[in-house]
């Protein structure tokens, strides 16, 4: 039995229903938590039945109405506010996490349309446990099918309501699950579903090879080594998790990454978050393409960021004289048209960066010291503006 306090997601259906009465026999410590989406006229129906169930039971029962009036995706909607809901109540109630009922028929589903998607998931199916944005979720009842939840609930004696928008094929899911799945006898769904488990199995162990692969690459990937590899789509979707915030990539957009690298040049491609992966000079980077810093000294004293430190000493080309004047200084990331005055003339930072052959993501946290002023005196690397140097340096900025 799971130990700790959990939310149970409960719509009504007999598979959540089934959950529900199932962690109560168990005397599990429960929250029930349903979303009332206002679609249909029996949504208030499931909300009632769920409610009267908690009330029986001396369940605390939260629900939560939905207003949606976009005409995009309400899949997509619907999915992400019942789990922001959920996560919600795990955060006010110091919960472990949120049970949902996904059963078998689903695994098989979401592995059916995987396939047809060309889709290469981190998990083929359900896994039993998964973490969606920090909120730990745990599906009990994966070895039971749709029918034994039905049958379960009869059993029990156990109210419980059928949607009816998944009795049409307008939606994919309900399309497989009509056509393929409800035609599908007991033994061989559990055949496919131990089938899907060997495949997991096998692909924890290619992915676990891949990812070795793409942490000892760290920051920057080469292109040369990666065209070499027979794995290296899934070291490049590895690479793309550990850099890219955990995010998945379709099997697709791998591929046509592939393509690009193929043709060697640089080139660069939109990410999700706003962020961009960058091909230079051989070596591939994402970046932020939202990032910006700015640090504040009223005067000298050390300091170390993720994209510098300041120390009183360092080499001829992190160093500049500043007078009291100077301050306070402003050290920042680089702006579009930065540029420094030196000895031998004026230098812009982005034809620096060019002619250096620098990757996007150190052009994009380069530090640039500005006077109080706003008078660019020091760029780490490049140097310092002709009017502040002097052979007694006091200050000292390190890329």
């Amino acid at each position: 039995m799971l130990k700790g306090k959990w939310v149970v997601a409960v719509s009504g259906g007999s598979d959540s229903m089934t959950l529900l009465d199932q962690c109560v026999k168990a005397k599990m410590d429960l929250i029930a938590a349903h979303v009332n989406y206002q679609k249909r006229d029996s949504a208030w129906r499931d909300m009632k039945l769920v409610e009267d169930y908690c009330e029986q039971h001396g369940i605390p029962c939260y629900v939560k109405l939905s207003h949606y009036e976009g005409k995009g995706n309400f899949q997509a909607y619907a999915r992400d506010f019942r789990y922001a809901f959920f996560k919600e109540l795990v955060m006010k109630y110091e919960c472990a996490g949120v049970l949902v009922a996904h059963q078998l028929d689903d695994v098989i589903e979401t592995y059916l349309i995987q396939k047809e998607r060309r889709q290469i998931p981190m998990c083929y199916g359900l896994a039993y446990e998964t973490v969606i944005d920090g909120l730990r979720i745990v599906r009990p009842l994966l070895s039971m099918s749709k029918q034994a939840c039905r049958d379960y609930c009869v059993m029990h004696h156990i109210s419980y309501g059928d949607d009816e928008s998944n009795f049409t094929d307008d939606y994919t899911r309900n399309r497989i699950r009509h056509q393929i799945v409800e035609k599908m006898s007991l033994e061989e769904k559990q055949s496919l579903a131990k089938q899907i488990q060997m495949m997991n199995e096998e692909k924890r162990q290619l992915d676990q090879t891949a990812k070795q692969a793409a942490q000892q690459a760290g920051e920057y990937l080469a292109v040369d080594d990666l065209l070499a590899r027979t794995d290296g789509d899934n070291v490049l979707r590895q690479w793309l998790l550990l850099n890219n915030g955990g995010k998945n990539h379709s099997q697709a957009f791998i591929e046509s990454l592939f393509q690009r690298m193929s043709k060697n040049g640089n080139w660069c491609a939109d990410l999700p978050d706003n962020k961009r992966l960058y091909c230079d000079y051989g070596f591939l980077n994402v970046v932020d393409e939202q990032l910006t810093y700015s640090y504040t000294l009223e005067k000298f004293e050390p300091l170390d960021t993720p994209w510098f430190k300041v120390s009183a000493q360092g080499t001829s080309l992190q160093a500049v004289s500043v007078a009291e004047n100077d301050w306070p200084l402003t050290i920042r990331s680089p702006l579009p048209g930065d540029e420094i005055v030196l000895r031998l003339g004026t230098k812009k930072l982005n034809r620096w960066f060019i002619d250096r052959k620098k990757s996007h993501k150190e052009r994009k946290c380069w530090p640039v010291v500005v006077n109080r002023v706003g008078k660019v005196i020091l760029v780490p690397e490049i140097g310092c503006e002709v009017a502040h140097f002097t052979n007694k340096p006091n200050v000292f900025v390190i890329k």
